[in-house]
C-alpha cells in the first residue's frame, strides 16, 4: 500500500504535482534514469518580460549531492560581561544538481521553444 503524502508546507494531502491549497509544487525526479534518453519541458522567464516554454529530448547524465555544515558564533549573557558562555550553533546547507545533454532533434531542430507570454 502506497503510504499517504502530506503537503510539508500545509499538510494538505498531496494528489498531484501542485498542492491545491497552497500551492506548493512537488517535482517527482524518481521517474529520470541516468543515462536513459528522455523528453523534458521548461518554463522560461527570458529578459524579465517574456515567458517560454523549451522542450528537448534528453540524456540524464549526472546528479551530485553535497551537504556542508555551516557555523556561527554566538553567546549567551547572564546579567555582567563575566557570565557569559560561548556557543557554536550549526544548520546544514546542501545542493542537489543534475546534468542533461540534448541529444536528438525534435523535427528539424535540437530543441523546441514556444513562446507562452509576450511582454508589453
Amino acid at each position: 500500500m502506497r503510504k499517504k503524502l502530506e503537503c510539508p508546507q500545509c499538510g494538505a494531502a498531496i494528489t498531484d504535482e501542485k498542492c491545491p491549497y497552497c500551492g506548493a509544487v512537488f517535482y517527482d525526479f524518481s521517474t529520470l534514469t541516468l543515462n536513459e534518453t528522455c523528453y523534458i519541458k521548461i518554463k522560461v522567464n527570458v529578459d524579465g518580460d517574456k515567458e517560454v516554454l523549451m522542450r528537448a529530448k534528453v540524456l540524464p547524465q549526472a546528479m551530485t549531492m553535497s551537504v556542508r555544515p555551516c557555523y556561527t558564533e554566538a553567546v549567551e549573557w547572564y546579567g555582567t560581561i563575566d557570565d557569559c558562555i560561548p556557543r557554536r550553533i550549526t544548520h546544514n546547507e546542501g545542493e542537489i544538481e543534475m546534468r542533461f545533454q540534448i541529444v536528438e532533434n525534435i523535427g528539424e531542430k535540437l530543441y523546441e521553444v514556444e513562446v507562452l507570454k509576450e511582454g508589453e
